[in-house]
């Protein structure tokens, strides 16, 4: 009666095995996959927020009256690499003596 199941248990035990690796590795490519989304939507946040202080700042020295035009570069932290470079252009001046700028951040 028993004798025609040897090796049944380790067929068994070699299938769950292929099963659970075969989890297992889609497992690690998933967050794989969702640690490098989410560091690269910090980045992107980050950066965003870089340029829009670079931005603000310029925006405040231009209403200040320094409307100097060309490139500025802003270091938010001297030990790392966080900058801003903001441009400033001038556009043109209205018919009642305003002036249009761009800024590009």
């Amino acid at each position: 009666m028993f004798h025609n199941k040897k090796g049944f248990i380790l067929a068994y035990a070699l299938i769950l095995l292929v099963i659970f690796s075969v989890l297992g590795v889609a497992i690690v490519n998933m967050l794989i996959t969702s640690s490098t989304t989410s560091s690269e939507d910090f980045l992107s946040v980050q950066a965003l927020y870089l340029a829009e202080s670079g931005a603000e700042i310029r925006i405040r020295q231009t209403l200040e009256g320094d409307t100097t035009e060309g490139n500025r570069t802003y270091k938010f932290n001297i030990n790392s690499n966080f900058s801003s470079i903001v441009t400033l252009n001038k556009i043109t001046t209205t018919p009642n003596g305003e002036e249009l700028y761009s800024l590009y951040s």
